[in-house]
């Protein structure tokens, strides 16, 4: 898995990402929750930007952070 998410991350810094609209900073949600004893799986296109950014934009931190991003990755 870590790989995965490593992997996951390096694509997010490509040309390629950065010509989306992709939240470049943001990372990859690959799934959520225990793997092992999951019984329904369910895809979407990406999570809303505003689980990373507040009404202002600014990238959200501490408590208010609900998922990671690159800089609180480094």
């Amino acid at each position: 898995m870590f790989a995965t998410l490593t992997t996951l991350i390096d694509r997010l810094e490509t040309k390629a990402a950065k010509n989306t609209n992709v939240i470049f900073w943001g990372s990859p949600v690959p799934a959520f929750g225990d793997l092992e004893n999951s019984k329904v799986a369910t895809l979407g296109l990406n999570p809303s930007n505003r689980e990373f950014v507040d009404e202002a934009g600014k990238e959200l931190t501490g408590i208010s952070r609900r998922f990671h991003t690159l800089s609180s990755l480094r």
